[in-house]
């Protein structure tokens, strides 16, 4: 008799824990930094939700998500050593949650070759493109909103008629400035003063002298950031200026009111900065207010929250690829 004897040899299934490192280099501190704190704390939010429900399951692997920010503080010199540091030493492959345009403009000769996947609400028309295939927006641009501000104000102001705008010195400010007269001008109005100015600049007076001379009807701060609109808008306020303020870019308006002073911001004119936990949010996103406003003592702001939503978008876009190559993703 012979007899063989089979050995079956049972691999059991199993997924190695990685890490998948979430980058951003924003503006943490200085004027602009109203806009910066809150994408980075909303890159951590995610990451604590992921982290803890077990990571994400892409392919045979479960990643734990890891957050780097860096402060470039509006300046785009630092954008490009930070975005070189988060490219060459944290070997990021998604850096998420950019603003300011001038900042991108330094950073995509860096992460645009390393095929690293940015998204940003930069506003500039250079930021995106056939030839940035690893760089998207995550909220509309001035493009967008100000056909949409100028209409409305067309028709709720039909006595605006002559338009002040104020600017940064920048890309940002630059094609801001381009859409702002494009769609002042398709609603019948006239733009009697165009300023910029330098990010971070206390003393607006001599500026918004001119300005207030040329009898403008609507003064638009545009696309200032939070500390640097804010100080204009009370300056305007103390010169005297009575008429409509607007401010096409958005922002947060509790913070600016806290910034401004009641009596200054009354009546400003924002494009968007609707109440995140008010009745018409959906469940998820009052909780998520409601999580911020309990951590940071402050509102949540509707651009804040779109770093939390891209990370969604793009998590799920590699769970659907199998893979967090960002060619495979962002296809």
């Amino acid at each position: 008799l012979c007899f063989v004897a089979s050995v079956i040899f049972v691999v059991p299934s199993w997924s190695a824990e990685k890490t998948l490192v979430i980058g951003t280099t924003l503006p943490l501190s200085g004027p602009a930094a109203g806009w910066g704190l809150g994408l980075s704390r909303m890159n951590d939010f995610f990451a604590e939700d992921v982290n803890a429900r077990g990571g994400l399951k892409i392919g045979d692997d479960v990643y734990k998500i890891k957050t780097i920010a860096y402060d470039n503080k509006g300046q785009p010199s630092e954008a490009a050593a930070n975005a070189t540091k988060l490219v060459t030493q944290d070997k990021i492959h998604y850096l998420i949650g950019g603003v300011i345009a001038a900042t991108g403009m330094a950073e995509l000769p860096i992460t645009q070759p390393a095929k690293v996947v940015t998204t940003s609400l930069w506003w500039g028309k250079d930021i995106i493109g056939p030839d940035k295939p690893y760089s998207f927006r995550q909220t509309v641009s001035q493009d967008e909103i100000a056909p949409a501000m100028y209409g409305w104000i067309a028709k709720n102001y039909p006595n605006v008629k002559r338009v002040a705008q104020i600017n940064p010195n920048d890309t940002s400010g630059w094609d801001t400035a381009t859409a702002i007269r494009e769609a002042a001008k398709k609603n019948g109005m006239e733009i009697v003063a165009e300023e910029l100015f330098e990010r971070g600049s206390k003393d607006m007076y001599p500026f918004l002298t001119r300005i207030l001379a040329s009898k403008p009807d609507l003064i638009d701060v545009a696309v200032s950031a939070p500390g640097d609109g804010s100080v204009i808008v009370k300056q305007l306020y103390e010169l005297g200026y009575n008429g409509v303020k607007a401010w096409t870019c958005g922002t947060n308006p509790q913070q600016i009111v806290k910034l401004c002073g009641d009596e200054a911001a009354e009546g400003l004119l924002f494009a968007y900065g609707q109440d995140l936990s008010g009745p018409k949010s959906p469940p998820e996103t009052r909780a998520l207010a409601k999580r911020y406003l309990e951590k940071f003592k402050e509102p949540l702001s509707p651009h804040h929250v779109t770093s939390y939503a891209m990370l969604e978008i793009f998590t799920r876009a590699m769970e659907k690829a199998g893979s967090i190559d960002t060619e495979k993703v962002s296809q």
